[in-house]
């Protein structure tokens, strides 16, 4: 169970770290001039046109490797940009979040499996024992 949860602390690393960004975006925002285009439905009572919202996986690339979307741009059919476009809409903090559950889960049932395993492989060890005892 211990592995477990120290598991779960590592695929929860990527959706820790997008959610400081974009913390850290949405303080550095409130001391600059009102840009309309961040402004979303989820206002802050004190600045009502600095909103916090979770940044999209588009935003994150262009900002921090723009050759590398330009790369993907170039090298993708019309069909596979189209895709990759809806990708990129995507928030990154709720792709982490699903990503960490999915491990989790997964994770869970492997715990789950090697407990039964172990449970069976000690039941055998029991009965073969006790096998052995009546036969002295």
């Amino acid at each position: 169970m211990k592995n477990l949860l120290v598991f779960a602390f590592i695929v929860c690393i990527p959706a820790l770290l997008f959610l400081a960004h974009d913390l850290y975006i949405f303080y550095d925002a409130q001391g600059k001039p009102t840009d309309p285009s961040v402004v979303t439905k989820l206002a802050t009572e004190t600045r009502p046109a600095k909103a916090f919202d979770f940044s999209s996986m588009g935003f994150m690339l262009n900002k921090y490797s723009p050759g590398t979307n330009m790369a993907m741009r170039d090298s993708l059919s019309e069909e596979d940009l189209q895709k990759y476009e809806l990708f990129l809409t995507f928030k990154g903090f709720y792709l982490s979040v699903a990503f960490a559950l999915i491990m989790i889960v997964l994770g869970s049932f492997v715990v789950i499996a090697r407990a039964a395993q172990e449970k069976a492989s000690n039941m055998h060890q029991i009965s073969k024992r006790r096998r052995q005892h009546r036969q002295h």
